[in-house]
């Protein structure tokens, strides 16, 4: 009787173990999900960001300056002023949104390496 306790604690220890390794499978592949998507989306945002610094961080200045230039010389009234320097503005807040996601995203990256 003895040793057929000793083979049932044996045996749910075993069940147990491979409970256990099943668990840590699973979540080393979640994790390899995650981290995989995860450089997806930095991947494609490092693109966006290198398309803002080549093409639209000089139209956005270009922008800012016309407005300026084009209302100190009276080209434009104050209301048109108002919506170039909206629309130039609305793109650079894309960009520093894209910013932000980008090093929100290394951050994880970053948690999830560690």
């Amino acid at each position: 009787i003895w040793f057929g306790a000793q083979a049932s604690r044996i045996r749910a220890a075993k069940i147990e173990k491979d409970i256990s390794q099943t668990e840590i499978l699973s979540k080393k592949t979640a994790l390899k999900t995650k981290h995989k998507q995860l450089q997806t989306e930095l991947d494609y945002l490092q693109k966006n960001l290198a398309t803002y610094k080549t093409e639209n961080k000089a139209l956005i200045e270009e922008l800012f300056k016309s407005a300026n230039k084009s209302y100190e010389s009276g080209l434009i009234d104050f209301f048109q002023f108002v919506q170039s320097i909206q629309n130039a503005s609305q793109l650079q807040m894309k960009y520093l949104e894209s910013l932000n996601q980008y090093n929100q995203l290394v951050l994880e990256l970053n948690y999830l390496t560690y």
